[in-house]
């Protein structure tokens, strides 16, 4: 990760991903990264004066996140992510919700998305038998309502469709499960961070601190 410093142009190519001088001082100008160089050739040094969006730079160059992603709405979602206790358990319509309470919009399909980010490099996994079981509904106006529900029941309404199925139909039977428990049963693997990769989450989750805004 680039960070305040002295680099060799060695260093600079294994970190920026590229070969040739120009390609690294476009890179550097892309990330808004204060620089300046001296040397020639192998012998050149790159003196790294100022990273302004560190916690961008991290997404992109470690991450693999596009350039044009929205950073802030990431940054917050991480957040949520590492640093609170108990939302990792939510199914991914809840987190969206969660956000949205704070003012910050996200769909599923973009929490999935940013999450699917820290899974790639094996940051986080799921756990092979803890999950958490939901009904899921929606309200009056329209809105996905997710209710907790024990093992026994997620197991116990599909043992009604399946025991349904074969005698009234498919939609008979579901009707019959989903009254059964409010809702459609819905089981979420718990996400779990890999103990193996503790230095880089740790570094990514003090850099999610470092540029948190401040409050108003």
């Amino acid at each position: 990760m680039l960070e305040v410093g002295v680099y060799s142009v060695a260093e600079m190519r294994t970190i920026l991903g590229v070969k040739t001088k120009q390609e690294i001082d476009r890179k550097l100008d892309r990330y808004l990264i204060k620089y300046r160089s001296n040397g020639r050739a192998e012998k050149r040094v790159y003196e790294i004066m100022e990273v302004p969006d560190p916690f961008k730079l991290y997404c992109v160059r470690e991450l693999g996140v596009p350039p044009q992603a929205d950073f802030d709405r990431i940054r917050n979602l991480y957040y949520y992510f590492f640093c609170v206790e108990g939302f990792t358990d939510l199914p991914l319509i809840e987190m969206a919700k969660v956000m949205e309470a704070e003012g910050v919009e996200a769909s599923r399909q973009c929490v999935s998305k940013w999450i699917a980010f820290l899974r790639k490099l094996d940051y986080i996994g799921f756990t092979n038998n803890e999950c958490e079981y939901y009904a899921i509904s929606k309200d009056e106006q329209g809105n996905r309502v997710c209710k907790a529900i024990s093992r026994a029941d997620y197991r116990d309404a599909w043992c009604i469709y399946f025991e349904w199925r074969d005698i009234e139909g498919c939609g008979s039977a579901y009707t019959r499960m989903y009254n059964t428990i409010g809702g459609h049963p819905y089981k979420k693997p718990i996400y779990r961070q890999n103990a193996l990769k503790y230095e880089e989450i740790e570094y990514l989750i003090d850099l999610i601190i470092d540029t948190l805004p401040e409050p108003d």
